[in-house]
């Protein structure tokens, strides 16, 4: 089974070959997602990224939507973990953000790449955003998925489900 794994970087998911744009012992293989995914048609059994999507523009996530249904084979997954900007927005508008960095991490980024450069997202979405993204690229079944609270953290994240 091939199972990807979008933008890991130093992520480890078991069975699945990470893809991102810098090298790390962890990255299996180096490449520029906006510009494809560098698999052939109907060859990938699953596509997955966690908090990846969202350090690209808008273009560029239709566009690596389009390559994510292109690769899959048919009956085949997509997944989609990204912050939900709704929830977030709604416990700003309730507490504020008060310095907290998940609310700085959520809207601005704060990853470092290479040589402690800092990469920034460039997009946000709420659920029916990204469904629209994902339907708009051909996925059936798309559901959106909140993943609740981690501890006694707010967890902002969603994972959107879809179906080639």
């Amino acid at each position: 089974m091939t199972k990807l794994n979008l933008g890991g970087g130093k992520s480890t998911r078991l069975g699945y070959t990470i893809l991102d744009f810098y090298p790390h012992p962890t990255v299996d293989m180096v490449c520029d997602l906006r510009e494809g995914i560098p698999f052939p048609d109907e060859s990938v059994d699953e596509v997955f990224s966690h908090h990846f999507i969202d350090y690209l523009d808008f273009t560029e996530v239709q566009g690596l939507m389009a390559e994510c249904y292109r690769v899959l084979k048919k009956g085949r997954i997509v997944s989609h973990t990204i912050p939900d900007l709704q929830s977030a927005a709604e416990v700003i508008a309730e507490h504020g953000v008060d310095g907290n960095i998940w609310m700085r991490l959520i809207f601005w980024g704060a990853m470092e790449g290479p040589n402690n450069t800092s990469i920034y997202k460039k997009s946000g979405f709420d659920h029916k955003l990204l469904r629209k993204y994902l339907e708009d690229a051909g996925f059936k079944d798309v559901r959106i998925i909140d993943n609740g609270p981690r501890g006694n953290i707010k967890n902002f994240d969603m994972t959107a489900v879809g179906v080639k």
